[in-house]
């Protein structure tokens, strides 16, 4: 599998650009480098966002369903980036170069104040945000789920599946929390126990068409950028079939150790509840599943050790994951090891 960079990537760019109807030659900004390769690409037609996927990370199935999302969400007026076309009307396209190719997208750039917050300012309780701010993310929540729900859902298999097995399994979509190195054998176990808690628990509970649906799954203040009053949703990279107040869960889960985290929680689900409205059962299952977003994020750490990112979660956002986990799994409380 081919690993891209911001210097490799470039004439996949430029391959891009021709597929797009655009200038091959017209100015590239390097944005990021993460689980897809993003620049900003300047041009007498406006500015845009255009982003290469990681080799061998999504299927062309899983980006078209992706993009088409998108697409769909910006026709339904949510405020989410626009997607463009390609010259043969398509909204990705493949391109090659030496030997490796990438599936490509584009999307008009969005201008904007930068992002809402910083995970890091969320987690060291330093965040200056608003409990108005958790209320007007949680409307747009709300919003976004009303979307998912009437629309269609894309067959199995076109994403990714924010279930039970794909958050905590052996097999997990982040990767197995118990694998992170230098782990003590007790936390292993209460991982472990925390893992079959997750598992129990969604099991007793219905994924009808109000509940469980098509999310975003990444719902970070870090993907939320700041325009003027409003805020914009940005990366979809991880969206697919899941239970929706994992998006809230993933809104609030940095936010934690805030001293003002029960404001913002109380903010957060009044927002969302103006228009969908929760049953003390899914306020339960909101509970459950914020261990299950610390649990994904230990994961991604076990999968990707030698990342900056990796670190931080290690030594700033494990001690919060244990706690979680020690609140709702008991020592002693057995559940079925998923």
């Amino acid at each position: 599998m081919a690993v891209l960079d911001e210097n490799n990537s470039i004439p996949l760019a430029r391959q891009a650009l021709i597929a797009y109807g655009l200038p091959a030659d017209a100015p590239l900004t390097f944005v990021k480098l993460r689980e897809n390769c993003v620049f900003r690409v300047d041009t007498g037609q406006g500015s845009f966002a255009l982003r290469l996927h990681r080799p061998g990370y999504r299927s062309v199935t899983e980006v078209a369903t992706e993009v088409a999302l998108v697409h769909h969400l910006a026709r339904e007026g949510l405020p989410v980036p626009r997607v463009v076309s390609t010259a043969d009307g398509q909204l990705h396209a493949a391109v090659r170069h030496d030997g490796v190719k990438v599936l490509v997208d584009l999307q008009h750039w969005v201008d904007s104040g930068g992002n809402l917050d910083s995970v890091e300012e969320a987690v060291r309780g330093t965040s200056a945000l608003e409990p108005s701010t958790f209320a007007r993310i949680g409307a747009l929540a709300a919003r976004l789920h009303d979307v998912a729900e009437r629309r269609e859902h894309p067959p199995a298999g076109h994403r990714t599946a924010w279930d039970a097995e794909g958050l905590v399994g052996k097999n997990s979509l982040w990767g197995d929390p118990r694998t992170l190195p230098g782990l003590r054998s007790g936390d292993v176990d209460l991982i472990d126990r925390a893992a079959g808690h997750v598992t129990a628990t969604l099991a007793r509970h219905d994924p009808g068409p109000s509940r469980y649906g098509f999310i975003h799954a990444d719902l970070t203040p870090e993907n939320l950028l700041r325009t003027g009053e409003d805020l914009v949703l940005i990366d979809f990279d991880d969206c697919g079939e899941g239970w929706y107040l994992f998006d809230l869960a993933t809104v609030l889960f940095f936010y934690l150790p805030h001293p003002r985290a029960g404001e913002f929680r109380a903010a957060l689900l009044a927002g969302y509840t103006a228009s969908r409205p929760l049953t003390a059962q899914d306020l339960d299952l909101f509970e459950v599943l914020l261990l299950a977003r610390g649990l994904t994020y230990l994961g991604w750490a076990a999968t990707r050790c030698e990342t900056a990112t990796a670190a931080f979660l290690v030594e700033e956002v494990l001690p919060s994951v244990l706690d979680l986990a020690r609140a709702q799994c008991p020592a002693g409380e057995a559940h079925p090891v998923p």
